[in-house]
C-alpha cells in the first residue's frame, strides 16, 4: 500500500528547495519532465534525497569532500 501525494508530501518547489545547491536544477528538471505514471516515484525519490541533505553535518561533509578534505563515499552512500 503506497501513500499518495496528499499524505503530507511537500510541494515540488519545497522539494527542490531542500536539495543541495548543485542538485536543484536536476531535481526540478526530473520532476517537471516526469510522465504522469512516474511523477510520484520521482517526487518521492527527490524528497528522500532532500531529507538526507538536511541531516546534521551534511553541508560540512559535502564541502570537505569537494575540497579534497574528506571522503565522498559516506555522502554518496547516504543518497
Amino acid at each position: 500500500m503506497s501513500a499518495g501525494p496528499a499524505a503530507g508530501m511537500p510541494s515540488a518547489e519545497q522539494i527542490v528547495a531542500m536539495q543541495d545547491l548543485g542538485d536543484r536544477d536536476r531535481c526540478r528538471h526530473e520532476i517537471d519532465t516526469a510522465s504522469d505514471e512516474r511523477r510520484d516515484a520521482v517526487v518521492r525519490k527527490w524528497w528522500a534525497c532532500g531529507l538526507l541533505s538536511q541531516r546534521p553535518g551534511r553541508a560540512d561533509q559535502y564541502a570537505a569532500a569537494h575540497l579534497g578534505g574528506g571522503d565522498w563515499r559516506p555522502v554518496g552512500n547516504a543518497a
